[in-house]
Formats: C-alpha cells, structure tokens, sequence
C-alpha cells in the first residue's frame, strides 16, 4: 500500500474492509516523498489515523525520484535528513520500523559510502523490483543495494514482478526454472513467475497485487516450487551479457 494510492484512500479502504481483522495482520505501507504532497511526517500520521493502528513498516516510497541527478552533497544532505524524519516517526510509534522501497536502486548506490548515508539512521528493510521483468541494470542495482546493506533474509523484500503488466509472460514456458522432479503440469507461468522472483535477488518475501482471489490462490501455492536456482543464475548471466552488448 501507500498514502497516495486510490487517491488516498486505500488505508481507509483496508479498514473498512479488514475490520476487526485488521490487527491480526503484518500491514506495511509507503509515505511519499515527492514536492507536491505532504511531508512524510503528515502522511504517517494520516496513515495511522485511516488505519486506526499503527503500521509495522513505513517505506519512504521511490527516494530514487528526488535523488536522481541531484550533486552528491545535496543527495546526502536530502537522505540524512529524510532518514532522520523517518527514525523519528519510529520513536514516536507511528510505525515499529521503517525501510525503503525503490523501483530502480541505481541513484542510491553512489550514496553508499558516503558519511551522509554511514552516519545517518539506517533503514531496517529494503524493497525493490523482483522478477523476470526486471532489466538486467536495475536488477543488479536491486542486488547491490540488498548486499551492502547486509540485511539478512528477513529484511530483504522484494516487489512487482510482473511489472503490472502478468499476461507479458502468458505463453512462455518458465517450468525449466524448476527442479527436474516437479510436475510440469502443477506449475503454470504465474507461480513458477513468482517462484522464481523470490531468488531475483534473493529475498524473503514479495509484494503482488491482486483483486482476484483464485489469483491469490495461484500466488500462495508459488511459495511451495522448488526453484533450481542453478538455472535462474545462468538466465541472470544471459540477462546481463544480452544487455552489454545491446549498448
């Protein structure tokens, strides 16, 4: 979820909804920094307030999107401070943590070593794009971030991996991407997508949307295929070597 999605009302939409059942589940949202909405500060409290509980984990939504082509000094003035909002909002128990969420993790890679993001509060989660979707770049950006951030499994989330867009992969046969012993009628393109996804990089868990709860089904049966991950790695070398000698 996020505080701008279904014109800002989707946390008042889940309420309504989940009900009395809201607080049994682990709810992570998304606080925007863009110019043209309210400080991350007033989109936690509003989340808080449309939710009527507190959220688990706050992302800071896209940081990428203000980071881009801004000069060094002021990309790490801009994190420090954005980092320091978001801790804050953990101390006053508007969430139980915070993390980021990033579509495509190129522009925070150059922050890495620098004093701005060593010294600053440092995010406890990490998401970003997951799948066979992802263009070979963003991808290792994704695994890069993951890595040197040393997050252990738990911390490392993954997102999108059908890039909105599920009947792209219609048709393709993804059943090579499974160990020998699964039958290769039990796994359509969907859950062997998402199957994989979770080993594109390596995280623990995965954000999809749906509307559809036989989609829903597909979805939770994914986390039962065994992935080779011998051949997702060697499709990840084939992803990389086509994309260099595309430039």
């Amino acid at each position: 979820m996020a505080t701008t999605y279904h014109d800002g009302q989707a946390h008042r939409m889940l309420a309504h909804t989940a009900g009395d059942l809201l607080e049994h589940f682990t709810i992570s949202t998304k606080v925007s920094p863009r110019a043209d909405l309210a400080p991350l500060t007033e989109q936690a409290k509003r989340a808080v307030c449309d939710l009527g509980l507190p959220p688990a984990v706050l992302l800071v939504h896209n940081p990428e999107h203000v980071l881009r082509g801004l000069p060094t000094a002021q990309a790490g003035e801009w994190w420090a401070t954005t980092a320091e909002v978001m801790a804050d909002l953990v101390a006053a128990g508007a969430c139980r943590a915070w993390g980021i969420a990033c579509w495509d993790p190129r522009p925070l890679l150059g922050l890495l070593d620098t004093p701005a993001w060593t010294h600053a509060p440092q995010p406890a989660v990490a998401m970003v794009r997951a799948g066979f979707l992802v263009p070979a770049d963003v991808l290792a950006a994704g695994d890069a971030l993951l890595d040197r951030l040393q997050y252990d499994g738990v911390h490392r989330w993954g997102m999108s991996p059908f890039a909105g867009a599920p009947r792209l992969l219609d048709g393709i046969n993804l059943t090579q991407f499974l160990t020998d012993h699964v039958p290769r009628a039990a796994a359509s393109p969907l859950p062997t997508a998402v199957a994989a996804a979770f080993h594109m990089p390596a995280v623990s868990r995965l954000a999809v949307g749906t509307g559809s709860p036989a989609h829903l089904d597909q979805l939770t049966a994914a986390t039962t295929l065994p992935v080779d991950q011998e051949r997702v790695s060697a499709y990840r070398q084939r992803l990389t070597a086509h994309a260099s000698s595309a430039r």
